[in-house]
């Protein structure tokens, strides 16, 4: 069985903000049902947590822009 991109994103990104939530809130358990310990947590500073997301999102909207230019240029060529 092949998995769609929408699948994928949608695991990745589940995943990944449990990974990120468990950094910051004393609550998470990101091993649930198996341990109940949050290891990740504190492993970075919120300030530091808040630069990391918000320079990935400046380096998203920045790739997302360069691939618009890039298929209007391809659109272009042929």
């Amino acid at each position: 069985m092949r998995s769609s991109p929408v699948s994928t994103r949608a695991f990745v990104g589940a995943f990944s903000h449990v990974a990120i939530d468990s950094t910051m809130h004393a609550d998470m358990a990101p091993l649930s049902p198996w341990s109940k310990s949050n290891e990740l947590l504190g492993a970075i500073s919120i300030g530091e947590l808040h630069a990391v997301c918000v320079a990935a999102g400046f380096l998203g909207v920045a790739a997302w822009f360069m691939l618009r230019l890039w298929a209007r240029r391809q659109r272009r060529v042929s």
